[in-house]
């Protein structure tokens, strides 16, 4: 058995969006984080830690018109789909189209 340990890093950019119900207005905010794995040996077993520093995560406690804004995490996934009016004015968080999510909800 080897007493090696392996690392993996990755940066991780989760994006997320709110409409203000009074104006209209569309907000966006990028949480970014870096999750590192480590796979070693611990008494002859396996193990694996997973360690998550955020890098960048703005404040959601965001107002507008005099109301707290109700954010909506993106999940995308990236296809062959053009990007159009559907996902732009989109309410809720699921993406399937070109932009993977980028432009999602952002009106």
């Amino acid at each position: 058995m080897a007493n090696d340990s392996q690392s993996f890093k990755a940066t991780v950019n989760n994006r997320s969006f709110a409409a203000c119900k009074g104006c209209g207005t569309r907000h966006a905010h990028l949480n970014v984080e870096e999750v590192t794995r480590t796979t070693y040996w611990y008494l002859g077993m396996m193990k694996t830690t997973r360690s998550v520093r955020t890098i960048e995560n703005p404040v959601r406690t965001e107002m507008c018109c005099n109301a707290r804004l109700k954010w909506v995490m993106v999940r995308a996934k990236k296809t062959d789909h053009e990007c159009d009016a559907r996902c732009r004015n989109a309410k809720g968080g699921d993406c399937e189209c070109s932009c993977g999510g980028a432009r999602h909800g952002l009106g």
